[in-house]
């Protein structure tokens, strides 16, 4: 067996202090000796590294490496310790600005996936995640901040000039590979655009509500297909607003984003009420509440005169309101079937109901 060789104790050692400013790792010399210059030694222990193309920002294509974050670099790296768009794992900001990501343990796409899922994570980071080039231009157009956006060479080709503009004012940018963009889609077709954008504070609430305007509260409607529909509905026949119920499914879930149409952008909105208390609030500032049933007994909605200070209230798909609601309301109406159906589809009902208030 081989043993190593013992370290002389007189044997000089050079400790690098400045990782950007001498040598790169510890330098051991030997004893001094016959013909050994001590100041030889000082001036090659503080000679400057040579910067390598990356640092020169000189890289060609033969250079580009993968780098176990899946990221094939471009460009010489920045400094340390920026994060992710809305928390998260600390990351170096230019390890995405002019890159191509291909790997799926990437935080920025570990971030976009966990926003898309997660309303706990939406809600804790005020961000929430989009997919799309019409619904991530609507955000930027309607004034939202994007803190990132991802892209595919052939979403840059086909969606050129919105993907300009998203990577000009977004925080973060990347280019990924289509099969990363496949496993980070949401739809079954993607169109390889994704964004992370900032949500904005909602200037709606109880004591600021125009007491002359006309508004649709929902309560505990729970598909996320309904709740966009009826975002996208109200915001086409002008209603002033939505009011949803703390039972409601998140706004920024991504089907309700698509089936709004980026709705959610623009119309506005006060979520995370309850409904019972947010209607005795608003009736005691003189508006007028009607509550949505089945019932044959109730008004038909085609005569009820919804005039200024106007709120229909909607219920959940299957149960329709709670007794309590409906008992703060002021009037109750119905829309009148005569087929065999016992009842519409909640947005299809909300639609109509709509219409009315607006006529």
């Amino acid at each position: 067996m081989q043993l190593r060789p013992s370290i002389p104790a007189d044997a000089i050692f050079f400790r690098q202090s400045d990782p950007g400013a001498a040598v790169s790792e510890t330098i051991r010399f030997p004893a001094p000796g016959p013909g050994f210059s001590a100041n030889r030694v000082s001036k090659t222990a503080q000679r400057p590294r040579r910067r390598t193309r990356l640092e020169r920002g000189t890289a060609k294509p033969t250079d580009m490496r993968l780098n176990r974050k899946g990221i094939v670099h471009r460009s010489f790296l920045g400094r340390s310790g920026d994060r992710p768009a809305c928390g998260g794992e600390p990351m170096n900001r230019n390890e995405v600005n002019g890159m191509v990501v291909t790997s799926k343990d990437n935080p920025l796409v570990k971030e976009w996936r966990q926003l898309c899922r997660e309303t706990k994570r939406r809600r804790q980071s005020g961000c929430f995640a989009l997919e799309g080039a019409r619904l991530c231009g609507d955000a930027l157009s309607s004034g939202l901040p994007v803190r990132a956006v991802l892209y595919t060479p052939a979403a840059r080709e086909t969606y050129g000039a919105a993907v300009e503009a998203l990577t000009a004012a977004a925080e973060q940018t990347a280019e990924i590979t289509p099969e990363l963009a496949q496993y980070m889609a949401d739809t079954a077709t993607p169109q390889g655009v994704f964004c992370i954008a900032k949500i904005l504070d909602n200037p709606l609430s109880l004591d600021t509500i125009d007491t002359m305007g006309r508004y649709g509260l929902l309560e505990d409607i729970q598909d996320p297909g309904n709740v966009g529909t009826m975002i996208r509905t109200a915001e086409a026949l002008g209603l002033d607003g939505l009011v949803l119920s703390a039972g409601c499914c998140d706004v920024y879930n991504p089907k309700v984003l698509r089936s709004s149409m980026g709705g959610v952008f623009r119309l506005p909105m006060l979520t995370g009420v309850s409904m019972p208390e947010a209607i005795r609030t608003l009736q005691e500032r003189g508006m007028r509440a009607y509550a949505c049933v089945v019932d044959a007994d109730a008004c038909p909605v085609q005569t009820a005169v919804f005039g200024p200070g106007s709120l229909c209230v909607i219920g959940n798909e299957g149960n329709g309101l709670r007794p309590e609601t409906v008992a703060a309301c002021a009037r109750r109406i119905t829309i009148p079937m005569t087929g065999r159906a016992e009842s519409l589809n909640a947005s299809l009902a909300a639609g109509i109901v709509m219409w009315e208030m607006r006529r």
